[in-house]
């Protein structure tokens, strides 16, 4: 009878401790379950965060994406004829915008002599003889006219020009004394051209130039027709145009020229 007590007591035990067991396994399932739970809501939380943050930072590089390219754009001239291509650069066209140098070195209302006199400006003192190498009066007579020249044309206006003296010598300038020079190129409307030196000679005239109430207008205003550049000519208070000039691309094919411009004038109109 004790013995079968003793059963009795370690069987109840045993139940007794699979009911805490079981309890404890409860809990801690319930735990984990929760835990588990809270677990994947922060995840959950986080990965919403993250894609937020992602979301904003792309429509954060879009934005700046589209800041960089407006302030990357350079602006185009209106081209009213795309069926052509041509590469033009407005830096190149605005080097030879200078209206003092359209009207001495245009044939319409200047002289061969002058645009000779023109090419010499920066090189001498009143009345010095001075020396202007043929290949950049070419040049300089090219780029502002809208016809092809060569040296051959220049010598015929020379001669066909009212009070100038032309002289064509098949000789160097270091062969002459310079009170030899001084002779030969007597005055300022006297122009030498020596062919081993390929280079005019004639008397430096100080004073050349003038002033103007118009200028040019800004690229903005430039455009594009096939291989020209139609460029408005304002006034500088008001703004208002009072004419247009055409820069074309310079094909043009003659000989001796030494620093052919991109662009020549082919027109330029005053209202």
């Amino acid at each position: 009878m004790e013995k079968m007590n003793k059963i009795l007591k370690i069987a109840a035990v045993f139940v007794l401790g699979i009911g805490v067991l079981t309890g404890c396994t409860d809990k801690v399932a319930q735990k984990i379950t929760n835990d588990t739970e809270k677990t994947q809501d922060v995840t959950t939380n986080m990965l919403k965060d993250d894609a937020n943050v992602d979301e904003q930072n792309q429509q954060e590089n879009k934005d700046n994406n589209v800041v960089n390219k407006n302030e990357n754009q350079t602006i185009a001239p209106t081209n009213r004829n795309n069926t052509n291509k041509y590469n033009h650069n407005f830096n190149e066209a605005g080097k030879i915008l200078e209206l003092m140098n359209y009207s001495l070195l245009n044939f319409k209302g200047s002289t061969a002599a002058n645009a000779i006199r023109y090419s010499v400006i920066d090189n001498g003192t009143d009345n010095q003889i001075v020396f202007a190498p043929a290949t950049y009066v070419l040049d300089l007579i090219n780029t502002y006219n809208e016809g092809t020249y060569n040296l051959k044309d220049v010598f015929a206006k020379l001669d066909a020009e009212r009070g100038i003296t032309f002289m064509e010598l098949d000789k160097s300038k270091v062969e002459y004394t310079q009170e030899e020079l001084e002779k030969l190129v007597k005055d300022n409307n006297t122009i030498v051209y020596f062919k081993k030196d390929n280079a005019f000679a004639l008397r430096y005239i100080a004073g050349i130039g003038g002033a103007t109430d118009s200028i040019f207008a800004p690229v903005e205003r430039w455009q594009v027709q096939g291989d020209r550049i139609i460029i408005p000519f304002v006034t500088i208070a008001t703004n208002r145009p009072t004419g247009v000039i055409t820069l074309r691309l310079n094909n043009k094919q003659y000989a001796s020229g030494q620093h052919k411009t991109m662009y020549y004038v082919e027109k330029f109109v005053i209202y």
